[in-house]
């Protein structure tokens, strides 16, 4: 698995009380940190002070109208970090508004415990993860199958995923079995040949 180094987390937020779980599920991983956090409001000023690695947008309590708001905040933050937003859901019009701004990954609230770590080691490695709720000619993943493909996408082993999941490495590979089919890949250097850098509009039933 490719180390990341020591990760420099910060969060936009528009009530700091709504970073309280996020920092505590992002303190618990040692090889990341929170370095402080932003009102989304105000811009990307503060962002170069923290030095911070990657940028986590708490949306999912955002309404629509404010989206803008978040666009001018993608677009300053954009050119000193890597970005990733968590949405109400994939099929909330937020989710669509943010994955054509330039984010490098969008997380549904209720995948967040489970994937939002490795989402973060995953963009940090260089990955993109914009999952989709459906889109015609690409494979549906299960959330249980995407919270898998994340983990492999961040280089993650069947033990490290089991153990992130709280699944057994078994079920794992059975799950990783299932999404090399439905990609059409037979083997790890194929999926991280097909799976660097790419968009990851991955469906999600």
């Amino acid at each position: 698995m490719k180390r990341i180094g020591h990760a420099r987390i910060a969060i936009a937020v528009d009530q700091p009380v709504a970073a309280l779980a996020i920092s505590a599920l992002i303190d618990a991983h040692d090889d990341m940190e929170i370095v402080g956090s932003v009102h989304w409001s105000d811009g990307a000023e503060g962002i170069p002070k923290l030095g911070a690695d990657l940028l986590v947008i708490l949306a999912s309590h955002m309404n629509v109208a404010a989206l803008h708001v978040i666009d001018h905040l993608i677009n300053e933050a954009m050119e000193h970090c890597k970005i990733v937003a968590v949405v109400p859901s994939l099929s909330h019009p937020i989710a669509s508004g943010l994955r054509h701004s330039g984010v490098n990954a969008v997380v549904p609230e209720a995948a967040v415990e489970a994937t939002l770590s490795d989402v973060i080691r995953a963009v940090l490695n260089g990955y993109s993860c914009m999952p989709l709720m459906s889109t015609a000619g690409v494979p549906t993943f299960s959330h249980k199958e995407y919270s898998v493909l994340v983990g492999l996408a961040a280089g993650l082993s069947n033990k490290d995923i089991a153990r992130n999941l709280e699944l057994s490495p078994k079920t794992v590979s059975t799950h990783r079995a299932n999404i090399f089919r439905k990609l059409g890949v037979r083997s790890e250097p194929e999926f991280a040949r097909m799976s660097k850098g790419w968009a990851g509009e991955w469906p999600v039933r």
